[in-house]
């Protein structure tokens, strides 16, 4: 993937002892396969407009950490129970709820 809305580059303002910039890339999103396979992303990544030595790269791209905020509950016809819907039963009737983690940019989190 690339484009717009994968993520952001920033290049240090300081050169390394070595003669390296630091570079930093921070996705926003980790796309799947339909097999649930992480799809492959491509950085391109140039200085002074002439492309670095070694690019494009191929980052492994992960999910951050749980968070609360995004994650969400579903009952078992798949409709979202974590937005304040209806998710009344009966007593003594079971009732399945699937939790999906999620990172902070909605991901899909990874255990």
């Amino acid at each position: 993937p690339s484009g717009p809305g994968f993520g952001n580059v920033v290049l240090s303002g300081e050169k390394q002892s070595d003669g390296s910039y630091l570079v930093k890339y921070v996705a926003s999103r980790v796309l799947y396969n339909a097999n649930s396979s992480k799809k492959p992303y491509r950085l391109d990544v140039f200085l002074g407009g002439a492309r670095l030595q070694g690019s494009p790269f191929s980052p492994m791209l992960h999910a951050a950490s749980a968070v609360a905020e995004t994650s969400v509950m579903y009952n078992s016809a798949g409709l979202a129970v974590s937005s304040g819907a209806d998710v009344s039963t009966v007593a003594g009737d079971g009732m399945v709820i699937i939790l999906q983690t999620r990172d902070v940019y909605s991901n899909d989190a990874e255990y």
